[in-house]
């Protein structure tokens, strides 16, 4: 019976240690990059385009503790916001999709796995 306690008292203990250095390991939240006064940013001065066939010649995005807080040509600018002029810049919301594929797909209903390209036959000699 005594080692069975023994084993279970063995057991816990390294469990624990085991959680206190998962906790120990979390990653720190990421800081604004201005600390406290950071945390206002007015992009100023860019095409925006909101949506598709929406254009805002010179306007003004404000983010405020990173999140846009407005949109449009004639937005207010905070006082406590640093200014990023982006004159000549085209914004774009980011939900533009980064993968492009640049291949043709192959007719025939075929999934992309049976697109992978095979490589070229050796010519049989003669």
């Amino acid at each position: 019976m005594a080692k069975r306690a023994g084993a279970a008292a063995l057991a816990a203990t390294l469990l624990a240690a085991l959680a206190v250095g998962q906790l120990r390991a979390a990653p720190e939240q990421p800081k604004s990059p201005g600390g406290e006064a950071g945390r206002v940013h007015a992009l100023v001065g860019a095409t925006v385009v909101p949506r598709p066939g929406e254009v805002i010649p010179n306007g003004t995005i404000v983010i405020r503790d990173g999140l846009i807080a407005a949109v449009g040509s004639k937005v207010a600018i905070p006082a406590e916001a640093q200014v990023w002029d982006l004159s000549g810049c085209t914004v774009y919301p980011g939900l533009i999709e980064p993968y492009l594929r640049l291949a043709p797909r192959k007719s025939g209903g075929k999934d992309d796995e049976d697109e992978t390209p095979q490589p070229p036959k050796k010519p049989s000699a003669v």
